[in-house]
C-alpha cells in the first residue's frame, strides 16, 4: 500500500491510504425478512377478529419495509387463506396480497403445523403419528388454499405460474426426524426452496447463525448435500424474541441482532479483501403475524431495524461497497441457484460436528472472539470516510468498536475524542487476529475493518506464528520473521510479524514462534 496525501478536518491527524489490490465486485448480504402465519384459534368466531388483526398488523409491517425500500417474504398457512377467500375486502382495503407478492419479488409461500382441512374455517388437527398420506394431504390442503388466493388476488390462473409463485415451504409436519419424507413431498409438489430454521441448531454452537445458502442433506439440516432437493437461505428466527427456538436458546433482541450482523460484515469484507470465491451471504428476521401487533415480541423492533439496517449498510457504501440489500427468500435461492451453476465443485456451507470446533468453524476466528455475546450499543460519530458501531456486554465489562471506511481506503485517525481515557487500545485485524497497541490518536482502520478493544481484553491466538497459513509454524514463518527484523511500518500498514504487537520485530516475536515451532 502507499500512502498518497494527508488533509485536516475533524481529525486533523487523518492520514489516507488506498488497498493495492483490486476487489472484485462483491454480492451484497442478502437481508431476507420473513412473516408467516401460524394456525388459528380453533373457533371461526376467534378466527375472524384474529384475521382482521393480523391484516392489519401485517399492513404496518409491510408499510415500514416499504418506507425505506425493505422486502418481506409472506408465507401462509391455509387458516388465514381461508378468510382471505371467505372475506377478501379486509385484505383488499389495503392491497395486502399483492403487495406483499410483490415484496417478495413474486412470491408467496405455504407454512404449516399439523392442521388438515375439513370445511371452510374448520381445521382439524393431525394425530401423532399419522401416516404419510395423512401427512401429504395435510400439506396439499395448505397448497390448495394459497394457490387459491393467487388465482383470485392475482388473476394467475396458469399452474406453472402459481407453482412460481408459491416455490417455497415451511413446515412442522413431517417433523425433524422424517427429512427424506419432508423432501419428497417438496419434489411431488414443486417447493424448492424451504423456508428458515431448521439450520439453526448452529446458533447454539457459535451463537449466531449460519451465512450462506445451501442444501440441507436429510441425514444432518447443517450438513450440505449438493443433491438436495430444496434450498435453504439462512436468517434468524422472532425478531425481539429471547428464548428458545428449534431447541436452542436465542436472542433475538434487536441490539444482538445488530451486534452479529456487525461479525458477519467483518467477514462479508475479509471475504471480498481475501476470499478466492464470493459467495450468497444472508441475514434478516422473522416474525409471525401475530408478533407484529402491538405488544407482540416484534413490534417495537420492527421499524428500527428496517431503518438501521437501511441507514447504515444498505444506502450508505461500506469499504466502496454496497454491503446489504433488501432481499427475499425466492431471490436468495436463486442467487444461490447461479452460484452453484458457477461454482460446481464448491461447497457452500457445511458444519457435520454434533459440538462448537473451531476447527470446523468456516469463517473468521478473531471477530467469533472478540465480538460474540456484545450487544451494538451505538453508532459512533462519523468522521469523514470512518464508520464505527460500538458494541457491549449486557450487564458486562466487555466493549469493542467495529471500524470500517466508505470508501474503502486505509487511514490511522485520531478518535482521542470518542473513546475512554486512561484505557490502553489495541487495534485487531479481523482476519486473523494479528494486533498492534495503539494509541487513541493513530487508530487504524483497514479495508476489510478493524476491531479496536481495550488490551484487558487482548487474546493471543495460539494460529498468530504460522504467518503463511500453511496450516503449521515452520522455516517459512521464521524467515518472514528474520525479513522484516525492526520497526514495523507506519499504520496503517500491516506488521504481522511483530507477534506481541509492539510495534517491532524483535527477539519476543521470534522466541513466539520458536515456541509455536511445527504447531
Amino acid at each position: 500500500m502507499d500512502r498518497i496525501t494527508s488533509f485536516g478536518g475533524p481529525a486533523a491527524s487523518l492520514l489516507v491510504f488506498i488497498t493495492a489490490a483490486a476487489v472484485a465486485e462483491t454480492t451484497p448480504i442478502q437481508c431476507i425478512v420473513d412473516v408467516h402465519c401460524d394456525p388459528m384459534a380453533m373457533a371461526p368466531a376467534v378466527q375472524l377478529g384474529q384475521y382482521q388483526a393480523w391484516t392489519e398488523w401485517v399492513n404496518w409491517g409491510l408499510t415500514a419495509a416499504e418506507d425505506v425500500g425493505g422486502k418481506i417474504s409472506f408465507l401462509s398457512t391455509g387458516e388465514y387463506m381461508d378468510w382471505v377467500l371467505d372475506d377478501p375486502g379486509v385484505v383488499e382495503a389495503y392491497d395486502l396480497i399483492p403487495r406483499l407478492v410483490a415484496s417478495g419479488d413474486d412470491f408467496l409461500g405455504t407454512h404449516s403445523h399439523n392442521r388438515l382441512f375439513e370445511s371452510m374455517h374448520v381445521w382439524v388437527q393431525v394425530p401423532n403419528g399419522a401416516p404419510d398420506d395423512v401427512i401429504a394431504a395435510h400439506w396439499e390442503d395448505h397448497l390448495m388454499r394459497i394457490n387459491m388466493v393467487i388465482q383470485e388476488q392475482l388473476g394467475v390462473t396458469d399452474i406453472s405460474e402459481i407453482q412460481a409463485i408459491n416455490c417455497g415451504r415451511g413446515a412442522h409436519l413431517p417433523s425433524e426426524d422424517d427429512e427424506e419424507l419432508f423432501h419428497e413431498l417438496a419434489v411431488e409438489y414443486n417447493f424448492p426452496i424451504r423456508q428458515q430454521g431448521p439450520a439453526e441448531g448452529f446458533y447454539g454452537y457459535f451463537d449466531h447463525f449460519v451465512w450462506h445458502s445451501f442444501r440441507p442433506s436429510t441425514d444432518n439440516l447443517l450438513v450440505h448435500d449438493p443433491d438436495g432437493a430444496m434450498i435453504i437461505s439462512p436468517f434468524g428466527p422472532v425478531l425481539g424474541r429471547v428464548g428458545f427456538h428449534h431447541g436452542v436458546l436465542q436472542d433475538m433482541s434487536s441490539p444482538a441482532v445488530k451486534g452479529r450482523f456487525l461479525k458477519e460484515l467483518l467477514s462479508w469484507l475479509d471475504e471480498a479483501q481475501f476470499g478466492d470465491v464470493d459467495h450468497v451471504w444472508t441475514t434478516g428476521w422473522s416474525a409471525h403475524c401475530h408478533d407484529l401487533l402491538p405488544g407482540g415480541e416484534s413490534h417495537d423492533s420492527w421499524q428500527d431495524m428496517f431503518q438501521w439496517m437501511a441507514m447504515h449498510f444498505v444506502e450508505e457504501q461500506v469499504a466502496g461497497m454496497q454491503a446489504v440489500e433488501f432481499s427475499s427468500i425466492k431471490t436468495s435461492a436463486a442467487l444461490y441457484s447461479d452460484w452453484e451453476d458457477a461454482h460446481p465443485d464448491e461447497i457452500p456451507f457445511t458444519y457435520a460436528q454434533s459440538e462448537a470446533d473451531l476447527d470446523a468453524y468456516p469463517w473468521l476466528k478473531a471477530p467469533l472472539a472478540y465480538l460474540t455475546a456484545l450487544h451494538w450499543d451505538a453508532a459512533m460519530p462519523s468522521e469523514g470516510v470512518l464508520r464505527w458501531h460500538r458494541l457491549a456486554e449486557p450487564d458486562g465489562p466487555r466493549v469493542a468498536y467495529v471500524l470500517w471506511t466508505t470508501s474503502g481506503e486505509e487511514i490511522v485517525i485520531d478518535l482521542s475524542a470518542h473513546l475512554e481515557t486512561g484505557v490502553n487500545w489495541v487495534a485487531v485485524e479481523p482476519h486473523r487476529g494479528h494486533y498492534r497497541f495503539v494509541d487513541a490518536t493513530e487508530v487504524p482502520v483497514r479495508f476489510a475493518g478493524t476491531i479496536l478493544i481495550p488490551s484487558g481484553l487482548l487474546e493471543t491466538f495460539q494460529w498468530l506464528p504460522d504467518l503463511d497459513e500453511d496450516g503449521s509454524v515452520a522455516v517459512d514463518d521464521l524467515l518472514e520473521i528474520i525479513s522484516t527484523w525492526g520497526a514495523c511500518p507506519d499504520l496503517p500498514a500491516t506488521c504481522h510479524g511483530d507477534l506481541d504487537g509492539d510495534g517491532d520485530v524483535d527477539i519476543d516475536d521470534l522466541l513466539l514462534v520458536l515456541s509455536s515451532w511445527a504447531l
